[in-house]
């Protein structure tokens, strides 16, 4: 924080619909802001041409801090604060907006900066973090030649959650979704694995579990349908997303099988949902098979002992197995 002349300059909050308003007259001062923020977390936001450093207080006992990045900063509060020490860097009568956007948090949260991760990047935040690390999800199986048994779906990322310590720049990769698998004229090809998320050499998806594909079929009265997926693992931190729900709440889910081929009332198994990504639906006699959506799903398992073969490509038409989807970090650092 920049030396200044204490005591600050204090500036009084209004209330918003949804959360506290206050204006900071200019970039030269330090102040501090008279607002009750009870534990939860909160979205400050600015316009996005200024940061906002942002020093959330317990009387003179620091909590939290972060910087807003376009016009935007997301903190767990673990404990309520009556003060925000703030700075700009540039601009006059900036508008800075403090938004709860979850508000029951256990004792144990940590209070930090809420990063959500969902493209590869250099990190360069310092200090102890909680991290949920959700995979790439798998790409569904093609479809098996055989009429008695349905391809099986994609399985789901692997979710993983820890606490890490960062004293230095990491480089966060985020995993791909795996590819549908192909079937050619006597082999079913499996789909393709999702990559792992991972933070450096620190954290890794592959530590963590994925729900397996739907695999095999049902059959009711005749009618036959691909089992359905199943759902991933929770993220393991209730306060690190805004997701909703307890922490074992499913993230994502795997794919469903494909159904048996020529079978009356066929249909694909359904991908399972979960809180940000689904599986997606098995294929069937001519249908194809879906890929997952959302993060972190499996895709669904392709149509079996389909007739129609292209001869270009050497693969059944529509046999091939749904596509998963990426996977996704979430960090916070206190």
């Amino acid at each position: 924080m920049a030396n200044t002349v204490f005591p600050l300059a204090t500036v009084a909050s209004t209330p918003t619909t949804f959360g506290r308003l206050a204006t900071i007259p200019n970039s030269t001062n330090v102040y501090k802001v008279l607002v009750e923020l009870g534990a939860g977390t909160y979205t400050t936001t600015c316009i996005s041409s200024t940061n906002a450093t942002v020093y959330f207080m317990s009387g003179t006992t620091q909590i939290a801090t972060g910087t807003t990045v376009s016009g935007t900063l997301t903190t767990n509060l673990a404990s309520a604060v009556d003060n925000v020490i703030v700075t700009i860097n540039t601009g006059t009568n900036i508008e800075l907006t403090f938004t709860q956007t979850k508000i029951i948090l256990p004792s144990s949260a940590p209070s930090g900066t809420l990063y959500t991760i969902t493209s590869s990047q250099n990190f360069s935040a310092r200090g102890k973090a909680w991290v949920a690390l959700l995979g790439g999800g798998q790409g569904g199986n093609g479809g098996t030649p055989s009429q008695t048994s349905g391809g099986n779906g994609g399985a789901s990322g692997k979710v993983f959650s820890g606490v890490i310590s960062l004293t230095e720049d990491v480089a966060i990769s985020i995993g791909a979704g795996g590819n549908g698998g192909t079937r050619n004229s006597s082999t079913a090809n499996a789909g393709n694995a999702g990559g792992d998320t991972t933070v450096g050499n620190l954290a890794t998806s592959a530590n963590g579990s994925a729900a397996a594909g739907g695999s095999g079929t049902t059959e009711t009265s005749n009618l036959r349908t691909g089992r359905p997926g199943n759902l991933s693992a929770g993220h393991g931190f209730a306060w690190i997303t805004n997701l909703g729900g307890p922490a074992g709440n499913g993230l994502t889910g795997s794919g469903g099988a494909s159904s048996f081929n020529y079978a009356v009332g066929a249909t694909g198994g359904t991908g399972a949902s979960g809180l940000i990504g689904a599986g997606g639906t098995g294929g069937w006699d001519g249908v194809p098979a879906n890929n997952a959506t959302g993060l972190g799903g499996g895709g669904g398992g392709g149509g079996t002992n389909n007739g129609t073969f292209n001869n270009t490509n050497m693969t059944y038409l529509n046999a091939s197995g749904g596509n998963g989807t990426q996977g996704i970090a979430y960090i916070v650092v206190i």
